[in-house]
């Protein structure tokens, strides 16, 4: 086993001379910053690099910390596909379980967005503030001592900062992130909303304000109302949303007042021939 031995320490050696190599490097590096020769480029970029790992840092930290809230605010007892009341159709209930699963992963797919766009405006909201703040006190510091003064690294840091500020606190503006946080947070109240409607609906056979709607036309006002939000989801468009909200609400009203089904419309048989009928004076 004398070779694994001398193989080992080969590689000790190996490993030893890169790690000495690395520190000289560093030793190196840091030497090189003292002379101050490193110009504007390297530290305004390195203060660059340094805001966008916080801004990322917080939003992943609180996007890890909003992951659960979903699910505490739907919890599954509720959420779950509920058997529907003997006295509703089979086809209608069958109907209802397919708009339920339909409109609270709708419900779900909105909130996610919302919620993600949220970690993004505060991330960027917190940047952009921490940022324009350490500016503020290098800018102070410039009164105090003079622009000349500051060196390559103070000079790149006030560019930095300066670039980070601007960016973090403009781009939000730039992307319409707070009309995509409120488009979407409307698109999950309305299938919400539906959903709840469904699920009292399918245990009750009533509506939420305990009013009794018919199975056909319930189900007749579920589709009107998703195919009303459906346009909205796609395009994101505000005014198309206030529309989708303003016709879930009609909706919701005319199922509120109890509309009983469509009559069953009478087939007319033709007249045979030969027969006449008679006028009414």
């Amino acid at each position: 086993m004398a070779w694994v031995e001398q193989y080992w320490w080969k590689i000790r050696c190996r490993v030893s001379t890169l790690w000495g190599r690395c520190i000289e490097v560093v030793i190196t590096f840091f030497n090189f910053i003292r002379t101050d020769k490193v110009g504007l480029v390297a530290p305004t970029i390195l203060f660059m690099a340094i805001s966008h790992g916080f801004f990322w840092s917080t939003v992943v930290f609180l996007n890890d910390w909003t992951t659960s809230w979903y699910a505490e605010r739907h919890p599954s007892l509720t959420t779950s596909i509920s058997v529907c009341i003997e006295s509703l159709p089979q086809g209608v209930c069958a109907r209802l379980v397919e708009h339920l699963t339909l409109v609270q992963s709708r419900a779900e797919h909105h909130y996610e967005i919302s919620r993600t766009f949220q970690s993004y405006q505060f991330g960027f909201l917190s940047t952009s503030f921490w940022a324009g703040t350490l500016l503020a006190l290098g800018i102070f510091t410039v009164v105090r001592k003079g622009f000349d003064d500051l060196g390559s690294w103070g000079k790149g840091m006030l560019m930095g900062l300066l670039c980070a500020a601007a960016f973090f606190g403009g781009f939000p503006a730039l992307v319409s992130i707070d009309d995509n946080i409120k488009d979407n947070l409307d698109g999950y109240n309305a299938y919400d909303g539906i959903a709840a409607e469904i699920r009292t609906y399918m245990r009750t056979g009533e509506s939420v304000t305990g009013n009794h709607v018919d199975g056909a036309s319930f189900l007749h006002k579920i589709d009107m109302m998703i195919s009303d939000l459906d346009a909205p989801r796609i395009q994101l468009d505000a005014t198309q949303m206030d529309l989708g909200k303003s016709r879930f609400l009609e909706l919701s009203q005319e199922m509120e007042s109890g509309v009983a089904a469509p009559d069953t419309p009478r087939v007319i048989s033709p007249i045979p021939p030969g027969e006449v009928e008679e006028s009414t004076p």
